[in-house]
């Protein structure tokens, strides 16, 4: 007998081994714990007290005088340190808070020409299934047309069959262009900040610079640059 073939021998022979369930009296506490849940409760707190460990060592190493631009706009309320951006956040949706950290002018400016290209489609094919344009049609050669859907047309001329939307796709399709509309203002909306602070950090004459509105969800910021006198 090979030596796999007695393990397996040996194995269903044994006696199975059942984890001990947690004591009636004790019920009350939940299922009894385990190695392996203690294993990754202790493994969990020594990793907190590592790092623990490391910022009391960083706060003893601090310079008092250490100073940075960033501090003035940081703050510790109760023990929990928070960033002073109030006023960015008041100013801007959540869509548009993604998009303006993940992408940059460039990629906002791509997918604003792709959004009016779609919507555009849509919008003329609603146009056409509304009747307020030519139907979008079909041309089949009448030698290839169905007699039963459509007659023949003399001198090889060509058939047309129209083709209709139901209710289900005319629903889709306007649902569709509502989301796509959004998602399109959003992205104007977003250029036009993006393009804002480009602008702004490239002014190298700030006093010039005067605020017609300020920021909001629905639009950028207008400024004006008053006009100097050359020689």
């Amino acid at each position: 007998m090979s030596n796999s073939a007695f393990k397996k021998v040996q194995k269903s022979k044994q006696k199975p081994h059942r984890e001990r369930a947690q004591v009636l009296e004790r019920q009350h506490l939940g299922i009894l714990e385990k190695k392996k849940d203690y294993k990754l409760r202790a493994t969990n707190f020594k990793n907190k007290e590592k790092q623990l460990k490391a910022l009391k060592k960083k706060a003893l190493e601090r310079n008092p005088d250490e100073f940075y631009w960033g501090m003035m706009k940081n703050k510790i309320d109760n023990g929990v340190h928070w960033f002073d951006n109030v006023e960015d956040e008041k100013n801007i949706t959540e869509v548009q808070r993604k998009l303006m950290e993940s992408q940059d002018l460039n990629y906002i400016r791509l997918n604003l020409q792709k959004e009016q290209k779609k919507v555009a489609k849509l919008e003329e094919q609603l146009r056409m299934t509304a009747g307020t344009s030519r139907p979008k049609c079909h041309y089949i050669f009448g030698s290839k047309a169905s007699k039963s859907s459509q007659e023949f047309l003399k001198g090889g001329e060509l058939s047309v069959l129209k083709t209709a939307y139901s209710n289900k796709e005319l629903r889709k399709m306007n649902k569709e262009l509502e989301d796509r509309t959004t998602r399109l203002n959003e992205l104007r909306i977003i250029k036009d900040k993006l393009e804002n602070q480009r602008t702004i950090r490239n002014d190298k004459d700030s006093q010039r610079r005067q605020t017609v509105a300020k920021e909001t969800k629905g639009r950028a910021a207008v400024y004006k640059w008053s006009r100097i006198r050359k020689k």
